[in-house]
């Protein structure tokens, strides 16, 4: 059995190891939290833009790849609901035709789901 740099082999508690683990995802949530949120705002931004009829192919091509990306994330931090969420954002926003308004309110929706996920404390 190796040890993490720093600790001996046997002499941690379940807990211990525990609070070391929490706290390494929490510097790495600190580290990305600015990229992810960043992803959540172009799925914000084609959402307003899809619901002012000026979604364009490029930005719809970017917030589906965000929201691909940010569905992967946020489900390594333990975000399972934003995860969720991000993937039915995908969902509406894959290139097969153009969205419908019941689509664009959806997406508007699961933006705001999704910001309101990410904004609760990390998930122990």
């Amino acid at each position: 059995m190796t040890s993490l740099p720093g600790t001996e082999t046997g002499s941690e508690s379940p807990d211990t190891a525990a609070a070391q683990l929490a706290s390494a995802v929490g510097a790495l949530w600190n580290k990305y939290r600015d990229a992810i949120f960043a992803r959540v705002d172009a799925v914000e931004e084609a959402a307003r833009a899809l619901a002012d009829d000026r979604l364009d192919e490029e930005l719809r091509r970017r917030a589906e790849h965000e929201a691909h990306k940010l569905a992967g994330a946020v489900g390594g931090f333990g975000f399972a609901e934003a995860s969720r969420l991000a993937r039915e954002a995908e969902d509406v926003l894959v290139g097969r035709a153009a969205p419908t308004p019941d689509q664009a309110l959806r997406l508007a929706e699961l933006a705001t789901a999704i910001r309101a996920e990410l904004e609760r404390p990390l998930p122990q």
